[in-house]
């Protein structure tokens, strides 16, 4: 009769060996390959049902700060975002409030109050890019602290 756990009727030490020796043998691989998995994980292609698709590793643009003293009543650049940017937040960590411009400074795109953050995520709404980013302080001019910004592509 045989066990539940032990269907071949042996003592199991067998399995177990060979399953502890294949998992030293994976982990082995995993610590040597893992620089490769790494630069592997930046550009995987899925084939299957309905095509082939691409999965990109996200980019992180540069954190930029700009002190509250440099803002002005005109907008002024910013920040240039990386090519095919999908989400810029913004954070006024100023004690004013601060205009942005995504277009140059032609309009204004949003207002961020004193402590506020803003995440646009421009891939949702059709957009790639922002290109440049353009400030300036709104109805307060700040005094203390920065305004900050970075961007995922």
């Amino acid at each position: 009769m045989t066990n539940c756990c032990d269907p071949c009727g042996s003592s199991g030490t067998s399995l177990t060996a060979g399953l502890v020796s294949l998992i030293s043998r994976i982990l082995v691989s995993i610590d040597a390959g893992f620089a490769n998995l790494i630069v592997a994980i930046q550009n995987i292609v899925i084939t299957g049902i309905g095509g082939t698709f691409t999965v990109t590793a996200a980019v992180f643009g540069p954190m930029v700060d700009m002190a509250a003293a440099a803002l002005t009543n005109a907008y002024a650049a910013f920040a240039v975002c990386p090519a095919d940017t999908k989400s810029i937040t913004f954070s006024n960590q100023t004690n004013g409030d601060v205009a942005v411009s995504l277009d140059g400074g032609a309009s204004n795109t949003l207002y961020l109050e004193p402590g506020e953050r803003f995440t646009y995520q421009l891939y949702s709404n059709g957009l790639i890019t922002a290109a440049i980013v353009f400030v300036k302080y709104g109805t307060v001019v700040p005094s203390l602290g920065y305004f900050r910004m970075y961007s995922v592509s």
